[in-house]
């Protein structure tokens, strides 16, 4: 895309949607003067490496990601993975998340992704390159998965509105003992309204009407 890269980014609406297209770059330093205060209780070493936010709009995200450089700052060598958070109150959120590896020895920091909503829908679309957790949460719709990601899902749990999985090759060997995950990882929820997840590069990727039946015709289906 013609944008210029950049890093913590924060872009927040009270009345009215947020839509547009953002490169990271997650080797690009930005002076601390120029970046926008920390959230509650978030830290600077967790600083989110884009926030999309409306309170009554909708979010819509065309992110694109770059590998780090040969030779990362050390400001940047301890940061453990792209933070991305798109959110709603009152409004649909939608991000589409592109992996601009060029090169299979390019290094791609884990993404953390958070797509949230009170009222509305949420559709996230994933890089081909993702591997890792899924958790979807929903009180009053349905969490699904497009075909194609549906066939490389690993169901774990659907426990009181939240449903967790695995994408991709699960690798029991690749979790630090009984700690956290430390790869890409997905939390996407609504609490009135649908959560759908498909690839990015699906074209036309549409959430069908209709209702689903059974757990994994549920979990897994459209």
């Amino acid at each position: 895309p013609d944008v210029k890269p950049s890093n913590y980014i924060h872009v927040s609406r009270a009345n009215g949607g947020v839509k547009g297209v953002w490169v990271l770059d997650p080797s690009l330093v930005i002076p601390s003067a120029l970046l926008p205060p920390l959230s509650s209780g978030e830290t600077e070493d967790a600083r989110k490496n884009l926030i999309l936010e409306s309170k009554n709009g909708n979010v819509h995200g065309d992110v694109y990601t770059l590998p780090l450089r040969d030779e990362p700052t050390a400001i940047v060598k301890h940061r453990q993975h792209i933070s991305i958070l798109a959110k709603s109150w009152n409004g649909n959120v939608t991000a589409k998340i592109h992996d601009l590896q060029s090169h299979p020895n390019e290094t791609r920091l884990p993404l953390h992704i958070s797509c949230t909503t009170t009222n509305g829908n949420v559709n996230v679309y994933l890089p081909r390159s993702f591997e890792g957790v899924i958790n979807m949460t929903t009180r009053n719709g349905v969490p699904r998965f497009s075909e194609a990601v549906q066939s490389l899902v690993v169901p774990i749990s659907d426990i009181s509105g939240v449903h967790r999985s695995f994408l991709g090759h699960f690798d029991a060997s690749k979790w630090e003992g009984d700690t956290e995950w430390v790869g890409d990882e997905l939390n996407a929820g609504s609490s009135n309204g649908q959560v759908k997840v498909f690839f990015e590069d699906e074209a036309g990727a549409q959430g069908p009407s209709g209702k689903s039946q059974g757990f994994f015709e549920r979990l897994f289906r459209f």
